[in-house]
């Protein structure tokens, strides 16, 4: 097969070209500005690196499945190979068959739904015909995709693994950029979702190569009038964060999770600060104290703890 046309160009007009053709767009504001719950979240700023945001898609019925298996222990997605192509399953960001799982239904009836994950932004292009050319231009045009974008699961990590277990391993290994927003605990805190964050960080430390990590946690503060009711919390030191996290305080779970994940060289802390009525428990008392922390302690107990560079 003769080399494509393309290749002969520059690589820097190449790139531009490139950019033309897979443009992420822009994320739906509706999607990125608030998850499923209603809550306000400051999604991912945007930087050099465009972000590609992930969602669960609505079931195409209202109907929901009875599901008694725990969220870490998920049934295993079928091999890419098995519902099309190689070529296809590995040349979109979003194949065609997508692997389905469950999530907790938001509701009183706390019931399971089967759901699979959609691209949210809006206007996005993605021309796969490019990347089945040639080898050469599938190489270059998967690390354009992959490399240089940002994937934004917002508050659904459930969708972390089925997504990466769709990715051939070479385009899992590109993926350098990963967001995530942590949700706080005033709201549902019966309803953590203690056990798909643990899976999420689970699967990224032994399956993935995420160099880059965004996290914006919802944070609290009490709401106008009622701060009298409460002693200020006071801001945590990284020592505090080190002791709170190494005695598994409830508030600091997560932080745990974090904390073990595998070839981070930068993690970027967002604090997403709401309204919250005032503390009458412990937790929250400690959950306001780490929210006060945010662009402190926090960070400084992960700079130290993931050996990132000042």
């Amino acid at each position: 097969m003769p080399p494509s046309l393309l290749l002969g160009l520059p690589y820097e007009l190449r790139l531009m070209i490139y950019a033309y053709l897979f443009d992420a767009g822009e994320p739906d504001p509706l999607t990125t500005m608030r998850d499923r719950d209603g809550d306000e979240s400051a999604g991912c700023k945007k930087g050099s690196a465009k972000t590609i945001s992930l969602r669960h898609s609505e079931p195409p019925s209202q109907q929901l499945a009875a599901c008694t298996q725990c969220f870490g222990m998920a049934p295993q997605p079928s091999s890419p190979s098995s519902s099309s192509s190689s070529s296809t399953n590995t040349n979109s960001p979003l194949k065609p068959s997508r692997t389905r799982y469950h999530v907790m239904d938001h509701s009183w009836h706390r019931r399971c739904v089967e759901t699979t994950y959609r691209l949210a932004n809006k206007d996005a292009f993605f021309c796969a015909e490019l990347m089945r050319v040639c080898r050469n231009l599938y190489e270059e045009t998967a690390e354009f995709v992959y490399a240089r974008h940002v994937f934004d699961f917002g508050a659904d990590v459930e969708a972390v693994r089925p997504f990466f277990e769709d990715l051939s391993d070479a385009s899992r290994r590109r993926v350098a950029s990963v967001a995530l927003y942590k949700k706080g605990p005033w709201r549902y805190d019966c309803w953590s979702d203690r056990c798909e964050w643990r899976a999420a960080c689970t699967y990224l430390r032994e399956n993935a190569s995420v160099q880059h990590l965004r996290l914006v946690v919802q944070a609290g503060q009490v709401v106008k009038g009622q701060e009298v009711e409460a002693d200020a919390p006071r801001e945590l030191s990284s020592a505090d964060v080190a002791l709170l996290v190494s005695i598994r305080h409830e508030a600091l779970l997560w932080i745990g999770d974090v904390v073990r994940l595998k070839g981070l060289r930068t993690v970027d802390v967002v604090p997403d600060f709401g309204l919250m009525p005032s503390p009458q428990t412990s937790n929250l008392l400690v959950f306001l104290a780490f929210s006060a922390s945010l662009n402190t302690g926090v960070k400084e107990f992960l700079r130290e703890r993931l050996r990132l560079a000042g």
